[in-house]
């Protein structure tokens, strides 16, 4: 059965917003946040790119795919995505190459925004490398078994990287856990 608002109230509006709404006879708050992107990159060793960006709500540097949120109107998501692999990794990437893969919800009980996973495939070898912006500090190329550590050891906490992780993995028929 779907449930209707019955009341909304913003209680905050920048670039995020948070609405206080009621259901039946009960009151929700929910954020509203941009919908976004990210890539699985590989290379073709079958590396796959992260990059180390500083997260302020951690506080701290992460390893991630590669990401953004979809905040132009006038752009298709594979062009924002491809916006994103110029500005955090310094990579061109034909938007051709760009295929989408996983569409889903991350933060379901709080959030509607929904993230769009794309999976490229890159005709090079990839390279670490220093990027000079104001959040990304770094890539890194990283094999899977080197990732499934990183998430063991919390270098990765992030649920897009983690699920492309998983995609990755029951892509090539590997399904234990």
């Amino acid at each position: 059965m779907e449930k209707k608002f019955k009341d909304m109230k913003v209680i905050y509006s920048g670039w995020m917003k948070l609405f206080k709404v009621m259901v039946g006879d009960r009151w929700y708050e929910y954020l509203k946040n941009h919908d976004a992107v990210a890539a699985i990159v590989r290379d073709k060793d079958g590396k796959i790119l992260l990059v180390e960006q500083f997260r302020p709500a951690l506080l701290s540097n992460t390893l991630e795919v590669p990401a953004g949120c979809i905040d132009k109107e006038n752009k298709s998501r594979e062009e924002i995505m491809r916006e994103e692999l110029i500005e955090e990794a310094g990579l061109e990437v034909p938007i051709e190459k760009i295929k989408e893969c996983i569409t889903y919800k991350p933060i379901v009980g709080f959030s509607s925004s929904t993230m769009h996973i794309y999976e490229i495939q890159l005709d090079i070898v990839g390279e670490n490398r220093k990027i000079e912006n104001d959040d990304v500090t770094g890539t890194r190329w990283v094999t899977m078994d080197q990732i499934e550590n990183l998430i063991k050891d919390e270098r990765i906490v992030d649920s897009k990287t983690i699920m492309s992780y998983f995609y990755l993995k029951g892509k090539k028929g590997d399904t234990k856990i």
